[in-house]
């Protein structure tokens, strides 16, 4: 397309934002120099593409506005002379729109950025309210530190639902020292969902998004932890036709993922000690 503010014009008519950025980009040399062009992104181009964004769907607005505010962050001022209120009708509208589909961090980190509009000073206090408030310290210029602030008494469960999983994760962390133990662990937090996806029938993948283990071994490699072992504590419950459902498929997207998974259950109501189940460990199980 040849840059004449005729072509230019059509494409604002008919809505052709992402073009009208590229092309911006590619000939931004030229719009600069040519007066017409000039002043059409000056004046125009941001106030077409926000009404535009108003008759959208709320994601696909969303989508508008922040290309268009990454866009001309930067050189709103330094390139062209679009007018300080036009490109804050843009932040306003841009912050508007990413509260409106739940992007509240988003919105916070721009209001953040024009604390000084209407908009932004409204939502930084609900956003504190709501949510964290900054912590000042002495290595702010690096690190960001926020804290709530809890308005009832602590509500919590432990951890451990048994005597037999604390003695259980007791004797792992006994027995695996230079490793990582750790109890109630998501798959998804175990296994690369995008590589994994396609081998799993459509219940396997249903369950995969909502399943967790028992308790998970990570073995450090290359500066970093690994999956190495996973472990399942069965009980008497485990005998019910919806649990044993469950665990089949919980076993079915380890095997395909490639994970070792050990089942261990108590007999007869035993309830062995750590010392008893660093034993089996040492006998049975390897790293």
């Amino acid at each position: 397309m040849s840059l004449e503010s005729n072509n230019i014009y059509a494409l604002l008519k008919d809505n052709k934002w992402d073009e009208l950025l590229r092309i911006e980009k590619e000939f931004r040399n030229e719009i600069v120099k040519d007066s017409k062009l000039l002043h059409l992104f000056n004046i125009y181009l941001i106030p077409q593409l926000i009404e535009h964004s108003k008759k959208q769907e709320k994601h696909y607005s969303h989508i508008i506005l922040k290309k268009l505010y990454l866009h001309f962050l930067h050189i709103y001022k330094s390139i062209y002379s679009i007018d300080t209120k036009i490109f804050e009708s843009l932040v306003e509208a841009y912050i508007d729109i990413s509260i409106k589909v739940q992007k509240e961090k988003e919105a916070y980190i721009i209001a953040k950025k024009w604390d000084y509009l209407d908009i932004s000073k409204v939502f930084i206090n609900e956003y504190h309210n709501k949510n964290l408030k900054e912590v000042k310290h002495n290595q702010d210029d690096s690190i960001e530190l926020r804290v709530n602030n809890p308005t009832n008494s602590k509500l919590q469960i432990p951890l451990f639902k048994s005597k037999q999983e604390i003695e259980f994760y007791y004797a792992l962390r006994d027995y695996y020292p230079n490793h990582l133990i750790y109890p109630n662990v998501s798959l998804s937090c175990i296994i690369d969902y995008n590589n994994i996806k396609n081998n799993l029938t459509d219940e396997e993948l249903d369950y995969f998004l909502k399943a967790i283990v028992d308790c998970v071994i990570f073995k450090q490699e290359d500066n970093n932890f690994y999956p190495e072992i996973c472990f399942e504590l069965d009980s008497i419950f485990h005998d019910e036709e919806k649990q044993l459902k469950k665990d089949n498929l919980k076993n079915q997207i380890l095997t395909k993922s490639g994970h070792t998974i050990y089942r261990i259950r108590c007999k007869e109501n035993n309830s062995p000690n750590r010392e008893e189940l660093k034993k089996l460990i040492k006998e049975k199980v390897s790293t």
